[in-house]
């Protein structure tokens, strides 16, 4: 669980993605969720569809969900797949990396066994991103002192007056490193359970050559946490982070 009393922390998603090649594995995809089912409905009984069954499967958008697998109704964690797509995802409440990375690597053990195209993939995209969220009124207080005393991000223009306070925000970093691209991207976001106005930061590792053996996959998975953890953990260093000590 989370050690954080007051953690930020809204959403961790682990995907693996690959593209649809020819109608054969088209054809393939449409036993796919009543397969996978059948192996995962002892741990995520409740199946949910997420696309209208009278929709033709030549319809469906590539790396979109079509069909959820829960633990429990309406919580977490869940799966996913879709065409071309498969995650694994997790809320604050439900969060431990040992039992989160854990369910990732054996949920994607079944996946290979019950889905035969993924097994003979070459490379696949692998994505391990988490979903924070910091209330913060746009109408009341100016984002760019927020982010320069709050995340050490320190965003300045000369072609406006500064007098005004952006209403908005959308900014990412993009970072190649060996494991693939490490990511961070800010917006203006609502919360959605109590539709509180904010900033949602999404931290991210992307590897769009992964392997597909167990072992490569468990490794990244490690250094992926390993690199996301570290840097929001610097980025929030100082009085924000010790605002997550303290109970709500």
């Amino acid at each position: 669980m989370s050690k954080l009393p007051n953690a930020p922390l809204v959403e961790v998603i682990f995907e693996v993605r690959w593209n649809i090649e020819g109608q054969e594995e088209l054809a393939v995809y449409q036993y796919l969720q009543g397969d996978l089912y059948a192996e995962v409905k002892n741990d995520y009984p409740f199946r949910e569809a997420l696309t209208p069954p009278e929709v033709p499967i030549n319809l469906f958008l590539q790396h979109t969900p079509t069909h959820r697998f829960r633990t429990k109704e309406g919580g977490y964690p869940l799966l996913q797949i879709g065409l071309g797509l498969f995650t694994v995802n997790t809320n604050d409440k439900a969060y431990d990396w040992t039992d989160y990375q854990q369910r990732c690597i054996e949920s994607l053990e079944v996946l290979n066994k019950v889905y035969q195209p993924l097994q003979i993939k070459k490379y696949i995209t692998l994505i391990l991103q988490y979903q924070d969220f910091l209330p913060f009124d746009f109408q009341k207080n100016n984002v760019y002192e927020y982010l320069a005393e709050n995340l050490h991000i320190e965003l300045k223009q000369p072609f406006y007056s500064s007098e005004q306070k952006p209403y908005t925000l959308n900014v990412g970093f993009h970072y190649q490193t060996e494991y693939g691209n490490f990511e961070v991207h800010l917006q203006q976001a609502k919360k959605n359970d109590t539709n509180e106005d904010g900033i949602l930061i999404r931290t991210l590792m992307a590897n769009f050559q992964a392997q597909t053996n167990k072992l490569y996959i468990q490794d990244w998975l490690h250094q992926a946490h390993e690199i996301v953890s570290a840097s929001f953990k610097k980025m929030t260093e100082g009085k924000l982070q010790a605002s997550f000590q303290q109970k709500p």
